[in-house]
């Protein structure tokens, strides 16, 4: 019997792409480095909080829905197509820059757009492809695992996000890392093996989400008002890492997993859906950032919060839909070249393959 799509989950991807852009564009953008006062540094930085989840929300999201008890393996093809529209992302931008707005460019600077993910040109790929390869042993670890061992795994990985915001002794690197990934995906997958959202409700969610987002940004605004030395306490639990930063994506999870949507919105959904991560590979880019982005938004300051943040939203709602439409042209291209079906014939080629190699090492 086929399984019903939960819409929900698409919108959740959709709100967490946006969340990314209001980071960069905090961020990358100068806005939050730039707050000349108290009111617009409280206002800015209640954003750039309340957007923190978003990379945790992907990566938890991707656990959910790439678990099934039927299905350990996961689709090949799917991140086949990551691999290349990162690629052809990478190296369009590269050309644009180079001969489009005539910027000088290195043979490196190529070199590191041809070989994308090696080269860390988006981390978030590169941390997400480590963790792909790595998700068949932990689809079958959360498979295989008692409902006690899964509550232990559940239990250590928060144990081991509260130590991180000490040194960081596990190398998460703030979250920047396939091993923050990894365990993410874990309790993706562990929330879905066990129907925890069903045991949720929205309320439960919208708690989470309050709690984590209370304590990060009474800590971050309490701390830097009250200077030295409570200033290098500041960041403290502004990292992907942070417990309340995991507890939040948690309760977005939930909530929107609750979300019902109609036979109209889905055809909207589905038909935006595909195109949510080409937002990301453009508007992130190295040389579109340089371009568009890298300090193009310390202006803001200049106004009240409230017109400062219009100008955010408005301008993270707009990127958003710019590179929608800008993706059309890679769905067209892609659909020409027949990329959907090299992909699926590669799957099977690298499954024949993996079948022929277990076949001899069990022998």
């Amino acid at each position: 019997m086929k399984r019903e799509r939960n819409y929900g989950l698409d919108l959740f991807r959709m709100f967490s792409m946006f969340c990314v852009i209001i980071l960069h564009l905090l961020g990358h953008g100068g806005a939050l480095k730039a707050t000349s006062t108290n009111a617009n540094f409280a206002t800015l930085w209640f954003w750039e909080i309340a957007a923190y989840p978003a990379v945790n929300c992907f990566v938890l999201l991707s656990g959910f829905v790439g678990y099934r008890s039927a299905r350990i393996y996961p689709k090949i093809s799917n991140i086949l197509s990551v691999i290349l529209s990162t690629l052809f992302y990478s190296l369009a931008a590269f050309f644009i820059y180079r001969f489009v707005f005539a910027q000088e460019t290195t043979l490196a600077q190529f070199a590191f757009s041809a070989l994308p993910i090696l080269t860390t040109q988006y981390w978030f790929v590169s941390a997400y492809v480590g963790m792909f390869l790595l998700s068949p042993i932990i689809n079958f670890f959360v498979y295989k695992a008692e409902r006690k061992l899964l509550v232990l795994a559940s239990v250590i990985t928060l144990t081991l996000t509260i130590l991180s915001m000490l040194k960081d002794p596990f190398a998460f690197a703030n979250g920047y890392s396939t091993m923050w990934f990894v365990l993410l995906y874990m309790l993706g997958a562990i929330i879905k093996k066990e129907d925890v959202l069903n045991k949720l409700s929205v309320m439960n969610g919208l708690v989470c989400i309050a709690i984590g987002f209370s304590i990060t940004l009474g800590t971050k605004l309490a701390c830097a008002f009250l200077g030295s030395p409570f200033s290098a306490l500041q960041n403290r639990f502004i990292s992907y890492c942070s417990p309340t930063v995991l507890l939040m994506a948690i309760g977005w999870l939930t909530v929107f997993s609750k979300v019902k949507t109609t036979p109209i919105t889905n055809k909207a959904i589905s038909f935006i859906t595909p195109s949510v991560f080409s937002v990301y590979l453009i508007h992130d880019n190295p040389f579109i950032r340089e371009l568009f982005i890298a300090n193009k938004f310390t202006f803001i300051n200049a106004y009240n919060p409230i017109i400062a943040s219009g100008i955010i939203l408005s301008a993270a709602l707009a990127v958003f839909f710019m590179c929608l439409l800008i993706d059309e042209i890679r769905v067209v291209l892609f659909k020409f070249l027949r990329v959907s079906q090299i992909t699926t014939a590669l799957e099977k080629k690298i499954k024949a393959v993996y079948a022929i190699l277990v076949k001899r090492i069990s022998a």
